[in-house]
């Protein structure tokens, strides 16, 4: 089980720099944060989501702030303990909109488009967490498996687009062979039928 984010003290971004903030709703929102860590914790996951939504909606008219960001991610930790996987990335991807450098989100949104099988989104995040801070050893191995598999999907797209053009000629991608030339040229031909 991945443990939830706790908070420092409640922080917003203003130009660049983090600033403490000690309005009373800021801290009426950690403290839902922390009834709802405890829920977690308990594996009371869908009270825990309930309480952490408490807590985003006292937060809906402010500033753009740390707590927020975590409890987004906090919800998608639920989402990913009980299979919602929907929800879990919708939780992920309102956390990055308001912290896009928030890097442990990142890092699920890229492990979670893998296992739905979405390698070209998950190379892009995984390129977007080595760009907050680079990788770990097993996080490379990870965004090297996510590099090959999108590769694949790229050209496994580019070949059915260029079937569906060719089959309205009759022909399909099968039909050309490509070679390489001797001054490293490409040239393609078309296989005659025999």
């Amino acid at each position: 089980m991945n443990s939830v984010e706790s908070v420092p003290p409640v922080l917003k971004e203003e130009d660049n720099q983090l600033v403490e903030l000690d309005a009373p709703i800021f801290i009426e929102a950690s403290r839902i944060k922390d009834l709802a860590d405890t829920l977690y914790k308990q594996a009371s996951y869908k009270a825990a989501i309930s309480m952490y939504e408490s807590g985003i909606e006292l937060l809906h008219d402010l500033p753009k702030s740390l707590l927020l960001s975590q409890l987004f991610f906090n919800i998608s930790l639920c989402c990913k303990n009980i299979s919602d996987f929907d929800g879990q990335k919708q939780a992920l991807l309102s956390c990055l909109s308001v912290n896009s450098r928030y890097r442990r989100a990142r890092v699920s949104l890229a492990n979670l488009f893998t296992q739905l099988n979405n390698h070209i989104s998950a190379q892009l995040e995984w390129q977007s967490a080595s760009d907050i801070q680079p990788l770990s050893i097993s996080e490379q191995q990870l965004k090297n498996e996510a590099d090959k598999r999108a590769v694949t999907e790229t050209l496994g797209t580019l070949k059915n687009w260029g079937n569906k053009i060719l089959n309205k000629f009759g022909m399909d991608l099968n039909q050309f062979k490509v070679n390489k030339n001797d001054d490293g040229t490409m040239n393609i031909q078309m296989e005659k039928k025999e």
